[in-house]
């Protein structure tokens, strides 16, 4: 493997530093994947020339792969599939290529439902609070995480963190992780604008621990949705282990292998493979995600030592995003508390994470991560040839409004509002004075805002009422290095139209509103806000209606940030 590796990493140099890179030719291999046995297409195969150019068959089975080979149009491709055997095979351009995997699990007449499978599976979820931690645990790692798009962007971080871990059986526990110190790099063509494809964000803040997550394959009240084939008996770690394939009844599968010891009936590894997960860049749903766990014992207590999620992204764009963790210690004895400002949440951008400590520490840091690379624990992927001396310089108004929003200047806020109006007669239920909340806010200058909102009662209560504010908002924030608080005062033009839902008689006040906003942050991308204005009314106004206008109003919502 390590001469495999090495191989590619001279055939990479070669081709960029050489003159012969000029006869190198870009061709594409086609081909589809198919089951040995039954004949039938296997779709989310995945198909690797090396680990930085791959791609998955489509639900006919069907791939295709663009290779850079030097004076030959054929090229050795990688086969795999979670209930396959993987396989080498060579390919060209010239033909077609079929290839076909044997199934790890099952053949046309052995399909095994089994319930002693499903017992076991059991037994290790009943098992959870004596085999894992019952204590706050706190583990330092290493994280990697990669990021690609196309050859024309690439992200690689390596980072120390420590990871805080609620205890297994506590229920809404969770899982926060601290960054130490990181180096990143990244190498993306300015010709290309990846603004308008989303942003790789959430990478260090989920170390994929599956046990801890329990999915729904491993949580006693979903077990239905699955099946589970006959248990295999197998050494593990020279320990003996049930091996158990599992798939769902769904046609979006899931499916994987779960490992259970025989001695303890705890989890010691999970490899799963999800179809067309909903969970992914941004609102671009992954075509396939990939993710491996595996679990070591200490003091008679199971826990995470390494972790591998991998989502492949084949549908708006192409792309692989993989994020690993390496657990070196665990402490439960000596624990630190952190600030909510010291973690990562789901919305971080990964290429924006930078905390630089001193170079001596770092130095510590990286031979342990080319350790673990050393022990293939580790995935690498070599940077593609990139011409980043391009300048560009971009008129495009779509991108301007895009990097605007992008750069943390919009805002939008979703709630429910009190109307500024008296109901005087029994005909108008109370409910008429309130009404939905939304508005949004633009930054003009550095915390200067301007603000558009509106609050509609469509008739609930016999009388609907539109107001709409057109306003002027300035941003304090207070608790910055913790939970940030914002304070928001605002001023502007507001009007409200109101209409007797069976007699259609109309009004119209016009007002001038101040008001403030107290903003709690819940997550670097969403607020929690109360609000509340004062309306002077502009100048006599005739009222036909049994409904007279009110100074003041209460709103409430969440505020939410791009």
């Amino acid at each position: 493997m390590k001469k495999d590796v090495a191989i590619l990493i001279l055939i990479y140099l070669c081709i960029v530093i050489s003159p012969i890179a000029l006869f190198s030719q870009k061709f594409l291999i086609k081909g589809v994947v198919v089951d040995k046995i039954t004949k039938e297409p296997i779709k989310g195969a995945t198909v690797a020339f090396d680990l930085s150019n791959k791609t998955i068959t489509d639900e006919k089975g069907v791939f295709n792969i663009y290779i850079l080979n030097k004076g030959t149009k054929t090229a050795q491709l990688k086969f795999s599939s979670v209930s396959y055997q993987t396989i080498d095979k060579l390919c060209d351009a010239d033909n077609l290529n079929q290839v076909e995997m044997n199934s790890l699990s099952k053949t046309l007449d052995e399909v095994i439902i089994s319930n002693r499978a499903k017992s076991i599976i059991e037994m290790a979820i009943d098992n959870l609070p004596r085999n894992y931690s019952n204590k706050n645990t706190a583990l330092t790692g290493i994280m990697r995480i990669f990021n690609t798009i196309d050859t024309n962007y690439y992200y690689k971080g390596d980072g120390v963190v420590t990871v805080f871990i609620d205890p297994y059986s506590l229920p809404n526990s969770k899982q926060k992780v601290y960054l130490i110190q990181n180096k990143s790099i990244l190498i993306q063509d300015p010709r290309k604008d990846y603004s308008l494809k989303g942003k790789w964000v959430g990478g260090y803040s989920n170390i994929g621990d599956i046990v801890f997550e329990q999915p729904n394959y491993i949580q006693l009240s979903k077990l239905h949705e699955y099946i589970y084939h006959e248990p295999k008996i197998i050494l593990l770690n020279d320990r003996k282990t049930y091996e158990i394939f599992f798939e769902s009844r769904k046609e979006n599968k899931t499916e994987g292998l779960i490992f259970v010891d025989s001695a303890t009936y705890a989890f010691v590894r999970i490899d799963v493979t999800k179809q067309n997960t909903s969970q992914g860049l941004g609102f671009i749903p992954a075509s396939k995600e990939n993710k491996s766990v595996t679990y070591v014992v200490e003091n008679k207590k199971w826990r995470i030592r390494h972790s591998r999620q991998e989502n492949i992204y084949n549908n708006k764009i192409v792309g692989t995003e993989i994020v690993e963790f390496i657990a070196i210690t665990a402490d439960t004895s000596t624990l630190t508390d952190k600030s909510y400002n010291d973690f990562f949440q789901k919305m971080d951008e990964n290429s924006k994470v930078n905390k630089v400590a001193a170079e001596k520490d770092w130095i510590v840091y990286d031979s342990l991560i080319r350790l673990e690379e050393s022990k293939n624990n580790l995935t690498i992927l070599t940077p593609p040839a990139i011409d980043t001396t391009v300048k560009i310089t971009r008129n495009s108004v779509v991108h301007s409004i895009v990097k605007y929003i992008i750069d943390d200047n919009i805002r939008i806020e979703i709630g429910v509002d009190k109307s500024p109006v008296k109901l005087s007669q029994p005909v108008y239920k109370m409910i008429a004075a309130y009404g939905l909340y939304a508005g949004i806010s633009a930054r003009l200058y550095r915390s200067l805002f301007f603000r558009m909102a509106s609050i509609d009662n469509l008739g609930t209560g016999g009388a609907s009422n539109k107001s709409r504010s057109f306003l002027f908002a300035n941003e304090f924030i207070i608790n910055k290095e913790k939970r940030p608080i914002s304070f928001i005062p605002f001023t502007g033009y507001n009007y409200i139209k109101l209409k007797d839902k069976k007699t259609n008689e109309r009004i119209t006040f016009s007002n001038w509103e101040t008001g403030l906003a107290v903003a709690i942050e819940q997550t670097r991308t969403r607020s929690f806000f109360i609000g509340g204005s004062y309306y002077n009314p502009l100048g006599n106004q005739e009222n036909n209606l049994s409904i007279a206008n009110n100074r003041y109003s209460l709103c409430l919502g969440f505020v939410f940030k791009y």
